[in-house]
């Protein structure tokens, strides 16, 4: 299977059911500061993801990418969003994991122009 399939398949759907969404939002979008007006109820979230959830899932965001399936890749983590940034805002405490969404997002980023 070529790169450009295996991309294609791996954009179908973003999420199975809402727990894997809400998981993915929590490693995610939680901890970015796209998304601090929602982690302050203070303002407006992240426009991707809600533009995601408006669109009902149809309009993939150019901005998630899919991780590469090579067996490293595990739950909540199948989609790498590249407009992630540490939110150290207010009472936020960055990116918490050792290795960070940044880091991350890079490695993702790479293997996919690569295999292209």
């Amino acid at each position: 299977m070529s790169a450009e399939s295996r991309f294609r398949d791996a954009c179908r759907v973003p999420f199975s059911n809402g727990t894997e969404e809400r998981s993915w939002q929590s490693r995610w979008c939680d901890l970015c500061v796209h998304d601090h007006g929602m982690h302050t109820d203070s303002g407006p979230g992240c426009d991707v993801y809600g533009g995601v959830l408006l669109s009902d899932f149809e309009d993939w965001p150019e901005c998630w990418l899919p991780e590469p399936d090579d067996g490293r890749s595990t739950l909540p983590s199948r989609l790498v969003c590249q407009q992630f940034e540490p939110c150290s805002e207010d009472d936020c405490e960055g990116d918490p994991y050792e290795v960070t969404r940044s880091e991350i997002a890079v490695e993702v980023r790479e293997y996919w122009e690569a295999a292209r």
